[in-house]
């Protein structure tokens, strides 16, 4: 008896060892990525219409159209979402927000696709005139406009309350 469950568990083993085995590419997929080409970011971003008026910390709607030139596909749900986003720069060319708000796409966006979006903004939180700059970003891998893609940067007034 206990030999049929010694026999019973050397075969299971043998044959979950040779199963994992066969469906492990590991060397295949590692190639293949090295050998894949480079992500190409690119991006067009046109508002819909003029800026509306920006009171201190407050968070708006910007209606925009978006364009994907990228040579990869952007995907809202992948390990690497890509999503638009924001930065905001002062009159000296500081950029005081690196990290605005993100919005999110609604569905893959292949290459050559555009959409339609509602881009959430919020103010800086003191008055004066900035830059507002939109540009996609995918995350954990890099910002479209830091890789060459040409972001839409607008003259905007933030006023307080």
């Amino acid at each position: 008896m206990k030999l049929k469950r010694l026999l019973r568990m050397s075969i299971l083993l043998i044959a979950v060892g040779g199963l994992t085995a066969c469906g492990e590419k590991k060397d295949a997929g590692s190639a293949q990525q090295e050998n894949s080409t480079p992500h190409v970011f690119g991006q067009e971003i046109y508002l819909e219409e003029p800026l509306p008026r920006f009171v201190i910390s407050q968070s708006v709607k910007l209606p925009v159209s978006v364009r994907n030139t990228s040579n990869f596909s952007w995907s809202p749900s992948s390990d690497h979402p890509v999503r638009l986003a924001y930065h905001w720069f002062d009159n000296d060319g500081s950029k005081i927000i690196h990290d605005g708000v993100r919005t999110l796409l609604a569905e893959d966006l292949p290459v050559g696709a555009t959409t339609k979006l509602s881009a959430t903004v919020v103010a800086p939180p003191t008055p004066g005139d900035y830059t507002l700059r939109l540009t996609f970003v995918q995350e954990g891998v890099a910002w479209f406009d830091d890789q060459g893609a040409k972001p839409v940067e607008v003259s905007a007034k933030v006023e307080g309350q």
